[in-house]
């Protein structure tokens, strides 16, 4: 995955653990997490 793809992952993930974002970032946050470790490790924080 491109460092851009994960700065804005790490961007929306708080708003995805609210789950206020839309429904197409929230898919958009789990594609890029089932294939991303690093954004995993973020998300678990």
């Amino acid at each position: 995955m491109s460092n851009i793809w994960c700065d804005i992952i790490k961007d929306l993930l708080p708003l995805y653990y609210d789950e206020v974002c839309s429904s197409q970032s929230r898919k958009i946050v789990e594609e890029h997490l089932a294939g991303c470790i690093s954004c995993q490790r973020d998300f678990k924080k």
